[in-house]
């Protein structure tokens, strides 16, 4: 591809010669048999149209290539290809000057179908009213088989200022209202063929025809508020009554809403349905007292939809019905009424929700819960939290989930003086899901007193798993490496309850904890410490580990031991998606770490690992490394990388 500079400068050269080519020779070698000279000749055009229609460019150019594109054209000698390239390219060069010559080419017998079909399209991408007025012109003496050419014409250009010719043609008969027509006059009509369409379609009988009126009149929504009750109540095509519907909502929502409440008497249908959906939505005030008067003689579905919008729109001023509704028959219609209630309910919507959440059926008890975690009512805060201290309310465990969701005042302390008082079974787990979401330091503190308190226990592993992902939502490291996790290790008295607290060190990942982590593996024979150690490398959330897993690459090999578990870890470091930095951060620090270690086997496994990165990645990487590129201890390992 040529660059921008170049590219002009070949225009430009290509321009100064086509001031002096012989265009004929240029129209001649559209129609070659060779196919090269033929592209060439097509490339050559269009840089001669785009010279020619460039504002301030030659205007000689212009007039000189369209005489000699009309020669092409009418020149016996030229081949269909020749004049369909020639007729293209009057398309984007011609003007309102050049309609009746067009015009006459158009009828001309001395072209084939093809060729005339193409004039028309040519002439229907020539901006201005008078190529209008001549393709009306055409319409008028066209055959059947030649007006969809004019029609298609027409509408492609959507030019209204046809509208009055066009409708002399056809209300004088001179030709007819086809498909064709009547899809023109969907693209182009103004208020005139509106009503035209309409007068047609009051008399027509013939169900194909009135379809296609009434989707051209619903195109041009130009009908009135009479208009549209007609389409509405006697069109015989369901997507034309539901789309007259939507538009008489916006012209007269009083009007159509009453059209609706007639409906209701009726059996229900899934077009009455969504009739009442687009009046709720568009419908105003009228169409929801209709909603609220006619709920008996809804159709489940109709209810949903009602419910729905409800929701949506968090109309509360409908609580009442949906607090009704929580009683229907239809599951469906329950946990509508449910989601409404979350959305738009108050105090009376919480204590239906609070008894749903013992209603024996479990996708009613977990809509209700999800719901009452998000109503819109500060006194169920009381409720809920007297439930959740009171283990032996039937709405126990899940006041717990709820209030963990609404995260309420006074949430975390009741729930931290919850854990401290020591739970049991369910009500533990409860409480421990709650912690993870919304404990505080003070909740990481009573977690590791368990941790340790716990040390012989089956509920152990579980103060351990809400202690380490509460310590990593908390993102506080080095406050909770300081006030909680490093006090801890140093008072607990048995090596398996710092083992215990140990293994956990991953989830703050700080420098200081590393630290403690390298000096336990440094110092302690301890298998149970030192076991704990690893697990806890082994699983960093941070890459300030990789030197430390580097320096134990260096040591496996100094020692004449195989270095593949050292390696690994340091694979999996850089792979693992939990560990904190994109691909570019992670490619960074192995370029800091391939400066840094004399390992070829770890340099060689960090180019592997940043080949595999994107280009901005290994782009960052080798800006690290650069000064490493001509030192001779690096040049093995940079060959590798292809530079």
């Amino acid at each position: 591809m040529l660059r921008p500079l170049t590219l002009f400068c070949a225009l430009f050269t290509l321009s100064l010669a086509l001031e002096a080519q012989d265009f004929d020779r240029l129209v001649f070698n559209l129609g070659s048999d060779d196919l090269e000279l033929r592209q060439t000749a097509l490339f050559d055009l269009e840089s001669a149209i785009a010279q020619a229609t460039a504002s301030g460019g030659d205007s000689a150019l212009k007039p000189r290539l369209k005489a000699a594109l009309f020669q092409g054209v009418e020149s016996p000698d030229s081949s269909r290809t020749i004049q369909l390239a020639c007729i293209r390219a009057l398309g984007k060069l011609g003007s309102e000057a050049d309609a009746p010559t067009l015009l006459l080419m158009a009828f001309a017998d001395t072209y084939d179908f093809l060729v005339r079909q193409n004039v028309v399209k040519a002439m229907s991408v020539i901006p201005g009213e008078a190529m209008t007025e001549v393709l009306v012109d055409g319409l008028a003496q066209a055959t059947e088989a030649e007006r969809e050419w004019y029609w298609t014409a027409i509408a492609y250009r959507g030019d209204g200022s046809a509208n009055e010719s066009i409708l002399k043609l056809l209300k004088g008969k001179k030709v007819p209202l086809d498909m064709q027509a009547i899809h023109a006059l969907g693209e182009i009509g103004d208020q005139a063929a509106s009503d035209y369409l309409y007068e047609v379609w009051q008399k027509s009988r013939d169900a194909g025809l009135s379809m296609a009126l009434e989707q051209a009149m619903l195109q041009m929504e130009r009908l009135d508020d009479k208009q549209l009750e007609d389409l509405v109540e006697t069109s015989e095509a369901d997507t034309n009554r539901i789309a007259a519907f939507g538009q008489w909502l916006g012209l007269n929502p009083d009007a159509a809403v009453k059209h609706l409440g007639k409906l209701m008497s009726d059996a229900p249908s899934d077009e009455r349905a969504i009739l009442f959906r687009k009046a709720l939505d568009f419908g105003g005030a009228d169409a929801w007292a209709l909603a609220q008067a006619q709920i008996d003689q809804m159709s489940d579905r109709e209810k949903v939809i009602f419910l729905s919008a409800m929701k949506e729109g968090q109309q509360s001023a409908y609580e009442a019905e949906a607090i009704t509704l929580s009683e229907d028959e239809s599951q469906a219609v329950v946990l509508a009424s449910i989601e409404a209630m979350g959305s738009a309910g108050g105090a009376p919507s919480s204590s239906v929700l609070i008894q749903l959440l013992n209603s024996g059926n479990k996708d009613v008890a977990e809509a209700a819960t999800a719901a009452l975690a998000h109503i819109r009512d500060p006194e169920i805060d009381d409720q809920l939290m007297a439930a959740a201290r009171n283990p032996e309310s039937a709405t126990h465990l899940q006041s717990i989930e709820i209030l963990s969701v609404r995260n309420s005042p006074g949430t975390t302390g009741m729930l931290n003086n919850m854990l401290y008082r020591g739970l049991e079974g369910d009500s533990m787990r409860a409480v421990l899901r709650a912690l993870e979401q919304v404990g505080n330091v003070d909740s990481c503190n009573l977690l590791v007193a368990r941790v340790l308190l716990e040390e012989g226990s089956s509920s152990r592993r579980r103060y351990q798993l809400s202690l380490k992902r509460l310590t990593i939502r908390l993102g506080l490291p080095d406050l909770l490496w300081e006030s909680t996790y490093k006090p801890a290790l140093t008072l607990a008295v048995h090596p398996e309850q710092q083992a215990n607290l140990l293994v956990l060190l991953d989830g703050l990942s700080n420098p200081a904890a590393l630290d403690y982590c390298r000096k336990v593996l440094d110092r302690t024979d301890n298998e149970v410490l030192r076991q704990a150690a690893e697990q806890a490398i082994g699983r960093w959330r941070e890459l300030n580990v990789l030197p430390y897993l580097a320096e134990q690459v260096e040591a496996a090999e100094a020692a004449g031991e195989d270095p593949s578990d050292a390696l690994g870890a340091v694979n999996r470091l850089l792979a693992a998606e939990y560990v904190t930095g994109d691909e570019v951060v992670r490619s960074r620090a192995a370029g800091y770490q391939f400066l840094d270690t004399e390992s070829h086997a770890l340099r060689k496994l960090l180019i592997e690992y940043v080949q595999q990165q994107n280009g901005w990645a290994r782009g960052n990487f080798l800006r690290i490394v650069e000064p490493a590129l001509s030192i001779s201890a690096f040049q093995d390992d940079i060959e590798m990388m292809g530079r």
